[in-house]
């Protein structure tokens, strides 16, 4: 019995410790890419968001049932706020607009982005654009 109350003891200072590490938000998210979708309850059909992050800037793309367009913002929070939008063909004559609060995260879920090499090459051209 004493074994077994000292597993469940360590493992859960494991549980909270792994929970400590893990961000809360979009924005202590470290430098990486990320793919989301809409939460299984708002999900439409091809519908997602995929982005690299650096520090707290955002640069990727967003398809929805309206078209695709890239974008350039700021985390806070969980948003992507004060975002430029830029929409095909993705030069400098494209039709670009300003988001002030752009898109908020916390309705969407991230999953891996199995099987996107199309979209992949859509992100680079979104972060092409804007970090030339």
């Amino acid at each position: 019995m004493k074994a077994f109350a000292q597993f469940a003891t360590s493992l859960t200072l494991l549980v909270s410790l792994m929970g400590s590490t893990m961000p809360d938000s979009l924005e202590d998210l470290p430098t990486g890419e990320y793919y989301y979708q809409p939460s299984s309850s708002e999900r439409a059909l091809g519908q997602f968001v995929w982005f690299r992050k650096a520090g707290r800037t955002v640069v990727g793309m967003i398809r929805s049932e309206s078209g695709n367009f890239c974008f350039r913002g700021f985390a806070e929070g969980n948003q992507i706020v004060n975002a430029t939008r830029v929409f095909p063909p993705y030069d400098p004559a494209s039709r670009q607009d300003f988001q002030e609060e752009m898109l908020d995260l916390s309705r969407y879920s991230q999953v891996e982005p199995d099987g996107r090499e199309g979209d992949r090459t859509l992100l680079q051209s979104c972060i092409q654009f804007f970090w030339r």
